[in-house]
């Protein structure tokens, strides 16, 4: 990574650490510094409740630090909610879980790390993810290749997304170049047979939905990203990926008969994709299956 980026990647890191308000201030979505989340839950038609009046508190990555005030409440049953990759907040967020384990009910988590410590206390729950997409199906395709790019620049995987886009554009028959607001991406899923897709770092259990939209659309991922990938999906319907010289190889070759030389796999993965609840708009509002299944883990005896 160029210096002056790991600069700014640092500087927005302890922004997100520094930039949390006091538990108390929960009731009003104006609490966030950042304005993109304000606009966020302002469109999607956040519901706030009274926190004094609830029974269990879930507290996500950023906020576990509040734990003790909560403690302090009276409240016996706080969770946590750990969503976020390792580039993100990784070694401190991981220090304090560890440390301060005994203060949770539960601790859900995909970290393999905090997986292992102790069965009763962490528990899997896969990624949360948005799905970009508004269709779903194996879909007639009549392109080979796109790519999406995000416009961010805040860690390794988002500049190596943008290498890749420059150096194998002459491949590239839908190529969306970054946007800032959620988009419908229906066009570079199910028109295309391929998809290059990079996730913002390579960690176990770590996919998002750079790789659901793909499944769910009948497209053939060419993934750089969650290290033991098969042990969730049908490997012969992804293309897996670490090097530029890797794509050199790959991009050449790509085809409608080694399309459908992979559909079975694709119909299976298409299939298992339906297990990973996600965060989706419908009718101007945000909806979310995801916490159902937060939920469901949470009432397990």
């Amino acid at each position: 990574m160029d210096s002056w980026m790991f600069f700014y990647t640092i500087i927005w890191f302890f922004s997100l650490l520094l930039s949390g308000k006091d538990v108390d201030s929960c009731l009003n979505p104006n609490i966030f510094s950042d304005h993109a989340i304000q606009a966020f839950h302002t469109e999607a038609g956040t519901v706030w409740f009274d926190q004094n009046k609830c029974d269990e508190v879930i507290l996500l990555d950023r906020d576990i630090y509040k734990v003790h005030q909560f403690k302090k409440k009276g409240y016996n049953k706080i969770h946590a909610l750990l969503v976020e990759p390792n580039w993100v907040y990784h070694f401190a967020l991981k220090k304090f879980v560890f440390k301060n384990r005994a203060l949770f009910s539960k601790i859900l988590t995909y970290d393999c790390d905090l997986l292992q410590l102790d069965p009763k206390k962490f528990f899997f729950i896969h990624p949360c993810t948005t799905r970009f997409i508004t269709q779903e199906g194996i879909f007639k395709k009549s392109k080979m290749l796109s790519m999406i790019l995000s416009g961010k620049k805040m860690c390794e995987m988002h500049l190596f997304r943008e290498v890749v886009a420059q150096k194998f554009e002459r491949y590239i028959d839908l190529l969306k170049p970054g946007y800032l607001r959620v988009e419908n991406l229906d066009d570079y899923f199910t028109d295309v047979r391929y998809s290059i897709q990079i996730e913002n770092c390579i960690q176990e259990n770590y996919f998002t939905e750079k790789l659901l939209d793909c499944f769910k659309t009948g497209t053939v991922p060419i993934y750089r990203g969650c290290s033991n990938l098969e042990d969730f999906f049908n490997m012969e319907g992804v293309i897996p990926f670490q090097t530029i010289e890797d794509l050199e190889k790959i991009l050449p070759n790509l085809s409608e008969a080694d399309y459908e030389k992979r559909l079975c796999a694709i119909h299976d993965n298409f299939n298992r994709a339906k297990n990973y609840p996600v965060t989706y708009m419908e009718q101007g509002k945000y909806q979310t299956d995801y916490y159902k299944k937060v939920l469901d883990i949470l009432n397990e005896p």
